[in-house]
């Protein structure tokens, strides 16, 4: 099949600009850090039950204080999508990647090394320092395993709960999600274009899956026309070799109509230059 890469900008989306040659994905992180994520073996079989259960108490302290923060920042995430269009959501989400992986954050890199969050809360104290030490290429990543929602109300959270080098921990850790995502789907497409109908309807289908599944401060990011191009092209059902479309297709549809954007039927809030209203 034709090389699925990557639309340029500041977060990962599948390029559907770029289908007439598909053979690698770039998948490289605009987060970029030496992530290396060193992790050692802090078992110790001679520990007491009491340290084990200090150890459990700090534990369960952590994520209570995560998950309240997390529940906080939801709550002005809620209000900021809902008050903002699209395009200034847009705006506002190409700012925030520009001050955690961009030209502004190596600037400050240095005096961010030192940056801590104004509590005397110690496990709050102690995940911002890890932060710290994870940006600068020492340790794991103190948001590994959150979901990609949870990540996002981390990432785009302006209200100093979380720190820059937190918050770049979380933006590395969702596009390592990203990318696990990508390489599958991608895998898959593979799959379907080496059945012999040299299409790719069902990839197109997990990408428009994953497209809505995203928050909505991730979707705003891709081009205006992206999901209604996705459609078009799953409706389309497209042989990328005879040039023919689907069974159920419309029979005036052709490589022609899957190369312009303009030519995708033009939805309510969608105008023929392929920004939103």
């Amino acid at each position: 099949p034709s090389d699925i890469s990557l639309l340029p900008g500041k977060r990962k989306m599948i390029n559907l600009n770029n289908l007439s040659a598909t053979k690698n994905i770039d998948v490289r992180d605009t987060a970029k850090t030496n992530s290396s994520a060193v992790t050692g073996n802090t078992s110790n079989k001679t520990t007491s039950s009491v340290s084990s259960n200090e150890s459990t108490t700090k534990d369960k302290s952590s994520v209570s204080s995560l998950a309240r923060q997390l529940n906080d920042a939801a709550t002005r995430a809620e209000a900021r999508d809902s008050s903002n269009s699209r395009g200034k959501l847009a705006s506002y989400a190409h700012s925030v990647i520009e001050e955690l992986a961009g030209s502004s954050y190596e600037s400050r890199r240095k005096a961010l090394a030192e940056e801590l969050p104004d509590t005397d809360d110690p496990q709050l104290l102690a995940r911002a320092k890890q932060a710290n030490d994870f940006a600068n290429g020492h340790g794991s990543n103190p948001f590994k395993g959150l979901s990609r929602d949870q990540l996002s109300l981390i990432i785009y959270d302006d209200s100093n709960t979380f720190t820059v080098n937190e918050r770049r921990a979380a933006l590395h850790e969702s596009n390592e999600i990203e990318s696990a995502w990508s390489h599958r789907v991608v895998a898959q497409s593979k799959q379907e274009w080496n059945r012999g109908e040299f299409k790719q309807t069902e990839f197109f289908k997990l990408v428009l899956e994953h497209y809505e599944g995203l928050p909505l401060i991730e979707q705003v990011q891709a081009p205006a026309n992206y999901e209604s191009r996705l459609k078009h092209l799953i409706d389309m059902d497209y042989n990328f070799v005879t040039g023919e479309p689907g069974k159920n297709a419309n029979p005036l549809n052709n490589l022609f109509d899957l190369l312009l954007p303009r030519n995708i039927p033009i939805g309510s809030n969608i105008t023929t230059a392929g920004k939103a209203e």
